[in-house]
């Protein structure tokens, strides 16, 4: 992000430059007036850079040189002259539109011999530390033109010599420690995770600290270290200092001008992490709450600004979020309106551009899950083809691109049953896995063509007995968005894995074994891999599921159970996809569990499940169908294996989920008529009158229910008369006998009335003979 453009004039071995000055929003051109000396001679050669900065004071280096020209001292001599500049190949668009220079003729040597800013320049430029600084910046630009990760290793070495070489307490050592960061900063993005991600951090942090209140380059140090928190979130889903990025955006809205850069891009970061905060919720009502304000940003702001294609992005991110909380096919439109919008506002050959291309054919892909036209499917993969078409293949975002590609090619092997896209789906997600795995030597990718977004994949599980397949398009979140969802309270401890389930329990410098400790800097894990590597495993792992059903081959079920456990192990246990992932691999088991018949399985599938509901906050639109699958797995299990063991855990279980699910739930009559006919079951067992109370209110409970519910309540009548009658055999009450008699002429009365019964007693079909 450079702070400051100024020029360097050169000749005769000599350099000279202007100030280094700021550009604000609304100013189309920077004026200085700066008085250089030029040489008499007419014939001499003056080159004339215009040059971005990284720091205004003090400079280290040259920055990045945007334009160069060179003219003869006597053609300048026309008292004005006019360079005009056009965007070279690679440039979407030209940095620096033309160049004004105004010449004076002066008879004596006595004034303008050299810019006031010159007192430093010579250090700046030719030091060591500064050559040294200069190189490290010219590998970022070529990394820049030719996104290869050898030139940001480069550029890292660079910066970490700089550093080096640069002593405490010298007036560049906040500069040394910015390039670094920055440089691992890029790093992590490229396939270093998380570890250069906490580098880039601390050195901001160390370098903030360095940079005073009324510090020229402090703003920009702010929405550096802004960026990268803000990045961290979106990517692992915590923060370690909560609130941090809203402080240092704030510092720089309250300290800039309006009509700055530096307090557009705060308001910009502070945009993006509202959005990521509410998407984190899981309500609909917090994001549609920003829609309005949204769509202001990105009005009356013209294309040409730094800011308008991220706020067209805000805003398509957040109408998409929209439909997926809330289901309305004119938020999903809207979406791919802005997109489309988005795509308008760039030149060919943006470099956004394959980012875009892969947005809307994420969400075409998603409007043909809803509605079924065919030609959504065709334009999704025909947008996220071209986006690898235009995706260098050592690019970072080769791998999430191909993911979307096979994710596409599976939906539609799931519609027209094409073999040969069931076989393209998974040899792309396969390459996609194996470019995101740990240090990748040089993949075959290269010799490979396939005809950020993250990959779709189902938020809730499918319904118990799992069906084939399951539909990869029903809902889709993208993996950059970020965040943690508040956790529930814990669920009943019960089930634990089987052995043969490798743990997830966060290993000492994970960032899940600290979030507790607010006053410590978060250690996160030391593996290196891409940062996107469990959006793909995800995917991947669906793929082989869809196999498993198809050609009835155990292997592909066991791979996709071990795929999807090992991206669960890549995530960090407060991200926002991992209840979503939690749900998936239940069904797995679950799947594994019907042919098997191994109580093992059928226990993890319980333990994963039950985890998933743990880490959504109550409310949260997936919680529902968490809640009824956990439900109908726990049932199964007492159906099918010993009621005696396993009825005091499943009644804490569904005790917990009545307790935790608010009454507007349509989860919660159907989870309480089934507590209700637990009790029963274990009054039968130990024949304890309490546990018949207990499921005579659940009932009644359950009926107040169903009747705000304008549920039919004819089986809860009847169920509620059967109990009474026993608890009359029991206990001989005869109000008893009189409430049973009162109950079932009740239900009788509905009887005649031809409505079709809705059962609260679903799934599974209910064991207890004497109901």
């Amino acid at each position: 992000m450079p702070v400051g453009f100024y020029i360097l004039i050169q000749f005769n071995d000599t350099k000279r430059r202007t100030e280094n000055k700021p550009v604000c929003l609304h100013e189309n051109v920077v004026e200085w007036d700066d008085r250089i000396q030029l040489p008499s001679d007419p014939s001499a050669k003056v080159q004339l850079s215009v040059c971005a900065s990284f720091e205004f004071s003090p400079m280290l280096g040259s920055g990045e040189i945007l334009r160069t020209v060179e003219i003869c001292v006597g053609d300048l001599l026309d008292n004005t002259h006019l360079f005009t500049f056009s965007p070279t190949e690679r440039e979407p668009l030209s940095p620096c539109s033309s160049l004004l220079i105004t010449m004076e003729r002066q008879r004596s040597h006595k004034s303008g011999t050299a810019s006031d800013h010159d007192e430093d320049f010579g250090w700046e430029v030719s030091s060591e530390l500064a050559q040294i600084t200069d190189q490290g910046h010219n590998a970022l630009l070529r990394y820049r033109d030719d996104p290869r990760k050898e030139n940001v290793a480069v550029s890292v070495g660079h910066f970490e010599h700089a550093l080096s070489i640069c002593p405490d307490g010298h007036r560049c050592y906040a500069a040394a420690l910015c390039n670094l960061a920055m440089a691992h900063f890029i790093n992590c993005q490229i396939d270093r995770g998380p570890v250069e991600l906490s580098t880039a951090i601390s050195y901001y942090r160390e370098a903030l600290k360095l940079r005073h209140v009324c510090h020229p380059d402090r703003p920009a140090t702010l929405l550096h270290l802004a960026e990268v928190l803000l990045y961290r979130y979106g990517k692992l889903g915590f923060e370690d200092f909560p609130g941090e990025i809203m402080e240092l955006t704030s510092e720089v809205q309250i300290n800039c001008s309006a009509d700055s850069h530096e307090r557009r891009a705060a308001d910009l970061a502070l945009q993006t992490y509202t959005i990521y905060k509410a998407i984190s919720s899981g309500s609909l009502v917090d994001i549609e709450k920003l829609i309005p304000a949204l769509r202001q940003s990105v009005q009356h702001i013209p294309y040409e600004h730094f800011d308008k294609l991220q706020r067209l992005t805000n805003l398509g991110l957040a109408l998409r979020i929209c439909y997926e909380l809330g289901g309305d096919l004119g938020d999903l439109d809207d979406s791919i309106a802005t997109h489309e919008e988005a795509m308008q506002s760039i030149p060919c050959h943006h470099p956004y551009e394959p980012v875009l291309l892969t947005n809307l054919g994420v969400l075409f892909l998603g409007r043909f899950g809803q509605s079924g036209d065919h030609e959504d499917l065709s334009r999704s993969i025909s947008l996220i083809e071209d986006a690898i078409r235009c995706t260098p293949h050592h690019h970072f975002d080769y791998a999430i691109r191909l993911t979307s590609l096979g994710n596409a090619l599976l939906t539609r092997f799931q519609l027209l049953d094409d073999k040969e896209d069931l076989s393209r789906s998974t040899s792309v997600l396969e390459i996609a896995a194996w470019l995101t795995a740990q240090h990748p030597p040089n993949h075959p990718a290269a010799c490979y063509t396939p005809w950020s977004n993250p990959p779709m994949f189902p938020v809730t599980p499918p319904t118990f007995p799992v069906t084939p397949p399951i539909h990869p398009a029903a809902w889709h979140t993208p993996w950059s968005h970020p965040p943690n969802l508040p956790a529930a309270s814990p669920t009943t401890p019960w089930l634990t894995p089987s052995p043969h389930l490798a743990p997830r329990l966060p290993p000492p410098h994970h960032p899940a074994a600290r979030l507790t400790l607010p006053d410590n800097p978060v250690a996160l894990p030391t593996q290196s891999y891409h940062p996107e590597r469990p959006a793909v495993l995800v995917i991947l792992a669906v793929s082989r599921f869809t196999q498993f059903y198809e050609l009835d081959s155990q292997c592909d079920l066991n791979s996709a159970i071990s795929t999807m456990d090992e991206a669960l192990q890549l995530t960090p246990s407060g991200h926002f996809a991992r209840p979503r992932m939690l749900s998936i691999l239940s069904a797995f088991y679950f799947a594994r569990f019907e042919i098997s018949c191994d109580l093992a399985d059928l226990d993890n599938s319980i333990f994963n499940i039950q985890e998933a509901i743990g880490l959504v906050p109550r409310g949260h639109f997936g919680r529902p169908k968490m809640v009824t699958a956990l439900r109908s797995l726990v049932l199964i299990r007492l159906q099918m294996f010993d009621w005696a063991v396993d009825c005091d855990k499943s009644i804490g279980i569904l005790e917990e989920i009545v307790q935790t699910t608010h009454d507007n739930d349509p989860s919660k009559p159907s989870s309480f008529a089934h507590l209700g006919t637990l009790f029963f079951i274990r009054f039968q067992q130990l024949n304890d009158l309490r546990d018949l109370d207990k499921a005579i209110s659940t009932l009644k409970a359950t009926l107040q229910l169903a009747i705000r519910r304008q549920l039919d309540p004819f089986e809860l009548l009847m169920r509620l008369g059967v109990l009474f009658r026993v608890r009359f055999d029991k206990a001989g009450e005869v109000g008893d006998l009189e409430r049973s008699v009162e109950s079932i002429e009740d239900a009788l009365a509905l009887a005649p009335s031809g409505t079709e019964s809705r059962s609260l007693f679903d799934a599974p079909e209910d064991p207890v003979s004497t109901f």
